[in-house]
């Protein structure tokens, strides 16, 4: 007898293709995706210059090796991360003046609905701080990457310890050798008083006749 052969599962039925997105759809998903990414970027923004910073703080070991060999990578690395955190804060500072500047004109003509001003040197400076922030931080991030590969790759030997100092005066060595400080002189102890004893007269010698 065989053995009973397992049943094939048929193939999945294709996906329902969609009927599309509508512009508002659209919009909301471009909005979640870019604060995303603007999240993401600014954390490896300041996590870049946070670790630029403890480098140039240590004091010992490897950390202040590398800080010490590889000073201007770690300064232009930590400017190009400053440059891209300042190109997030003038992206939110340019959304909110055109976004205001709307409010106001919508105000001022009494209507509920107004497009955005898309030709407008301002709200195209956006996209253009958006790209730059999305471009400075990652290189910035990369190059700390390949800077953690340098240290770990590369790191500078041992120092050996500095040689003792030789004489070069041309004398004996018996001159060379260092002269004992004197000693100061040994002085005689001081005599005792010898105790006065009762009852004993002092004797007098008298001269021979």
């Amino acid at each position: 007898m065989g053995s009973p052969s397992t049943p094939t599962l048929p193939p999945p039925p294709p996906p329902v293709p969609s009927d599309g997105a509508t512009y508002k759809e659209v919009l909301d998903r471009l909005g979640t995706v870019s604060t995303r990414i603007s999240e993401i970027l600014r954390t490896l923004g300041i996590g870049t210059v946070v670790f630029c910073w403890g480098l140039f703080t240590a004091d010992k070991g490897l950390a202040q090796d590398v800080a010490n060999r590889h000073r201007i990578w770690i300064v232009i690395t930590a400017a190009i991360a400053v440059l891209g955190l300042l190109f997030d804060l003038l992206q939110a500072i340019v959304s909110y003046w055109v976004a205001n500047r709307l409010r106001y004109e919508m105000e001022q003509e009494d209507v509920a609905m107004k497009p955005y001003p898309y030709d407008d040197l301002l709200y195209r400076s956006q996209t253009f701080f958006f790209a730059g922030k999305a471009i400075l931080m990652p290189v910035a991030t990369i190059s700390i990457i390949i800077l953690l590969f340098v240290m770990v790759l590369h790191p500078q030997p041992p120092v050996p310890p500095p040689a003792p100092p030789v004489c070069d005066c041309q004398c004996s060595p018996a001159a060379a050798q260092p002269i004992p400080a004197p000693q100061p002189p040994i002085s005689a102890p001081a005599q005792q008083p010898q105790p006065h004893r009762r009852g004993h007269r002092a004797r007098t010698r008298t001269p021979a006749r």
